[in-house]
């Protein structure tokens, strides 16, 4: 890679508690629907290319609390909504936040109260603050709701660390003392086809 891209991510420090902070807040937040477009996208990607720059561990912190601020948002609408009953979600229907066929696929799912129709209903597009809020008005037990937020967190986080990684080695793997661009663009080009092609799959499940 050249010295100034280097530089560059380098002086990136995905440990810094600010960001660490700001980080857990956005994936608090993102998990009430407030949407943050690309950002949790690129600071995992980000964090599995630098899991090929160094110490992979130094890069657990920012894992770490990316789950658990999405863990913290979700139980908050859980609980709001496990209080409020089926109100909430009826209410946030009627008013437009939630388009009413998201709403009722949410409640479908929710009924089924099973751990794993709700970690793959959290991976649909829309589906994610609906379900949360139908788990906790149909009152999923807590136990199977927080496990299926934590497997879906990790079905989320893991391939997009994982296009990092590619990433980084092929950035490692390039030749970048000569025609530097074409092969800018290209990696550029394989991180996104990449990510597309993981919310293809996902949009399909």
């Amino acid at each position: 890679m050249p010295s100034f891209a280097s530089e560059f991510v380098n002086n990136l420090n995905g440990s810094h508690p600010a960001f660490l902070l700001l980080l857990f807040a956005v994936n608090a937040v993102g998990e009430a629907g407030v949407p943050f477009p690309l950002v949790m996208q690129a600071v995992l990607i980000f964090a599995g290319y630098r899991m090929t720059q160094g110490n992979p561990l130094l890069v657990v912190p920012l894992l770490c609390l990316a789950v658990l601020g999405s863990l913290s948002g979700a139980n908050a609408i859980y609980w709001m909504s496990r209080y409020a009953g089926g109100r909430l979600l009826a209410g946030l229907s009627h008013w437009g936040i939630f388009k009413h066929r998201w709403a009722q696929r949410a409640e479908a799912i929710a009924e089924k109260q099973g751990v794993m129709a709700i970690t793959m209903a959290r991976l649909i597009p829309g589906l994610l603050t609906p379900v949360s809020v139908a788990s906790g008005g149909l009152k999923v037990p807590w136990a199977r709701f927080a496990a299926a937020v934590f497997l879906s967190e990790i079905v989320w986080v893991a391939p997009l660390v994982g296009i990092g990684v590619i990433a980084g080695h092929t950035a490692h793997s390039l030749d970048w003392t000569t025609n530097i661009y074409p092969k800018a663009i290209a990696l550029i080009a394989v991180v996104i086809a990449l990510y597309f092609a993981v919310r293809f799959f996902w949009s399909r499940i």
